[in-house]
């Protein structure tokens, strides 16, 4: 820091007026300033013509340019836009609290020299602190609460990028908004007005991950296995569905993989979270939405019964739903067709599909293009025809 601190040294001749010295009668002045260590200041006096300035420093500081760090001289030199003739330091403050004086005293070219002017130069020390995080390696992921704390004085002018965020009493500032490389530093103002810099703390910000998630976003009502991905190689994995799935396998914290029945028809949905090898969690976890498309109700009770050899048999589908397609089955072949109205479904099969004995029939059901296997079968048991002899003539 540079200040300016002009004064103006008054001749007080100890010599005979010759005419054309100009030197007149003046009263000394004595002078008082505080300064902080470390600071540069100039210093003017103003005197005659060519006349030469003596100045010495009792210490403390440097004159700046005097190849005697105490001690400079030199001839006036004439400042037009003022009008005088003057002579001007600058001296550089070191060392620490104590009280030096700053003398001048001018020497004409007649030999008269005035008496000293002093100033009495009161030195402060800057403030001696830290400036710490309240993370300890400056690695953080992005959003995270730093606190950044500083001590030795009584203001501090928190700098984010030499930008000031905050200026006042407080030894703290705390931010969620550092951007990867960005320097946090204080100025430090203590008791005396003197202020320093402490050296600034730059932290790596990393960025939040955003998982994705891949799978079946349409499946069928009752649908099993459905496989959800994510990336490998992360930790702490966060896997949920909605309240019409249920996760059967994987959905662990150490799985990139949940299997999922989806349960209840409509809009469902699976998300996940974790941890990436910067430590960081995801903001928010990603939601990957499901549409669980209405199906057959599986669970209906079908009826079967006995016939007897070269009837047709008949299945009851009880409470059968509108507009389903069922299809019964013996093995892989259809034997059998009908669409649901709403009550028992009445489903014929043909005598030539039928073999003696108990004949085992599933039944498919077809709705909104999802076709399930009915959970319940039905038996048709087809009795033969008892067999008579030849009438014999006697």
């Amino acid at each position: 820091m540079t200040k300016n601190f002009y004064i103006t040294l008054f001749i007080l001749t100890l010599c005979i007026f010759w005419p054309g010295d100009n030197l007149s009668a003046q009263t000394v002045l004595s002078l008082t300033e505080d300064v902080c260590v470390g600071s540069t200041r100039s210093y003017r006096v103003v005197g005659l013509e060519n006349s030469t300035i003596h100045w010495t420093l009792t210490g403390g500081g440097q004159i700046v340019g005097s190849a005697d760090a105490l001690a400079f001289s030199e001839t006036t030199v004439f400042n037009a836009g003022r009008g005088v003739y003057e002579s001007i330091i600058q001296i550089q403050w070191n060392g620490t609290d104590e009280v030096v004086t700053l003398k001048a005293t001018e020497e004409s070219v007649n030999g008269c020299t005035s008496s000293e002017l002093t100033l009495d130069v009161t030195k402060h020390a800057l403030p001696i602190g830290t400036l710490t995080s309240s993370d300890a390696d400056n690695v953080i992921c992005a959003g995270d609460n730093v606190i950044f704390t500083a001590t030795g004085g009584v203001n501090y002018n928190f700098k984010v990028d030499a930008n000031s965020v905050q200026n006042g009493p407080s030894a703290t500032y705390a931010t969620t908004a550092l951007t990867s490389g960005q320097i946090v530093t204080v100025e430090v103002t203590n008791g005396s007005g003197c202020f320093v810099t402490y050296a600034g703390i730059s932290t790596t910000v990393n960025a939040l991950p955003v998982p994705n998630l891949s799978g079946m976003a349409t499946v069928c009502e009752g649908a099993t296995g459905i496989i959800y991905t994510t990336e490998a190689g992360m930790s702490n994995y966060g896997w949920n569905v909605s309240e019409g799935g249920t996760i059967t396998s994987g959905g662990g914290v150490n799985d990139n993989t949940a299997t999922v029945t989806w349960n209840t028809a409509g809009p469902q949905s699976v998300d996940v979270n974790y941890e990436n090898a910067n430590g960081c969690t995801g903001n928010s976890a990603t939601v990957y939405n499901v549409t669980v498309i209405d199906a057959a109700d599986k669970t209906l009770t079908i009826n079967g019964g006995p016939v007897c050899e070269f009837e047709d048999g008949v299945l009851t589908i009880v409470n059968s739903e509108m507009n389903v397609t069922y299809k019964a089955l013996i093995g892989a072949t259809q034997v059998g067709l009908g669409i649901g109205n709403g009550v028992d479904l009445d489903i014929l099969i043909s005598s030539a599909s039928l073999s003696l004995g108990p004949n085992n029939i599933t039944i498919t059901a077809e709705k909104n293009g999802c076709l399930h296997t009915m959970d319940n079968s039905a038996t048709i048991v087809v009795n033969a025809l008892p067999k008579t002899n030849d009438i014999e003539h006697n």
